[in-house]
């Protein structure tokens, strides 16, 4: 029997710069877990999306070595998308459906036209009246910007991902029971409410320039946004990462285990004396 097997490049978008891995099928074993190539300058400098800089960073990663990355998995970072829940409307009689549903979710929450982004969800997990599943939103001029580059390279992309649902599917069978799913980035942090197997809640805590990423202020947060949806405190938070290089030195004290996971305890008893406090706040 032929085969055909190919290598391709997953292309990761961080504030912190562009980070370059080979992928190869005939070798995933070794290289699943490998860092990343650290290929760029810092050239993130904001949480907005330029297309300038994209097209001088494409050209310094791509100029002389298109030919070994021909296929590309590119990973978005989060505050260039948008995730949220929907639900599948009752009596949905097709895909159409579900997608308008979608898309007047998007305009409910964010106030603006959806048909400006593209809406992409997994169909497969919305069967069923009253179901949820994350929606994640992306604007199409940021697409088009990828297809442009691309063209000029010979490139293919295999995926387009946020960051946050890249590292979902990687990680999301390490889920512990009564567990917090964080997605940290520079900009923004992920929270995931899983319960009986189910999604109930996706947050974005924006994290502001300056601000102290320790124990205290990641379970001040979780405690806050618990009270917020008023749902119980979970038992344990689980970080991860596509680039664990990329974690604050006051996470990883904890250790990040071989498959990038951090696991922080909450520390329930030193909350419940701010509990007073952060009602009064809500």
């Amino acid at each position: 029997m032929l085969k055909f097997f190919y290598s391709h490049s997953e292309l990761i978008v961080t504030r912190e710069g562009y980070w370059l891995r080979p992928k190869f099928p005939k070798l995933r074993l070794k290289t699943k877990n490998a860092t990343p190539s650290y290929f760029t300058r810092n050239v993130v400098q904001t949480t907005s999306f330029d297309e300038n800089e994209l097209e001088k960073t494409w050209q310094e990663i791509f100029a002389q070595k298109q030919k070994s990355h021909r296929f590309l998995d590119v990973v978005l970072p989060d505050a260039w998308v948008r995730h949220f829940l929907v639900q599948t409307p009752v009596n949905a009689n097709s895909l159409a459906d579900i997608q308008a549903a979608a898309c007047k979710r998007f305009e409910t929450l964010y106030g603006e036209d959806a048909d400006t982004w593209c809406i992409m969800l997994d169909v497969q997990n919305l069967i069923g009246d009253g179901v949820k599943n994350v929606v994640c939103a992306v604007p199409k001029n940021i697409l088009a910007a990828l297809e442009k580059n691309a063209r000029r390279y010979r490139q293919h992309f295999l995926s387009i991902q946020s960051n946050f649902v890249k590292t979902w599917n990687t990680h999301r069978h390490l889920l512990l029971k009564n567990s917090w799913f964080l997605v940290p980035s520079a900009d923004v942090l992920l929270l995931v409410i899983i319960d009986k197997g189910t999604w109930q809640f996706v947050r974005q805590v924006e994290i502001r320039p300056g601000s102290s990423t320790n124990d205290a202020w990641l379970q001040t947060c979780v405690s806050r946004e618990a009270l917020m949806l008023g749902v119980p405190q979970p038992v344990s938070l689980q970080l991860a990462s596509l680039v664990p290089d990329t974690f604050p030195m006051a996470w990883k004290k904890h250790g990040v285990d071989r498959n990038g996971v951090i696991s922080v305890p909450m520390n329930i008893a030193a909350l419940s004396s701010q509990n007073t406090l952060l009602k009064a706040a809500v």
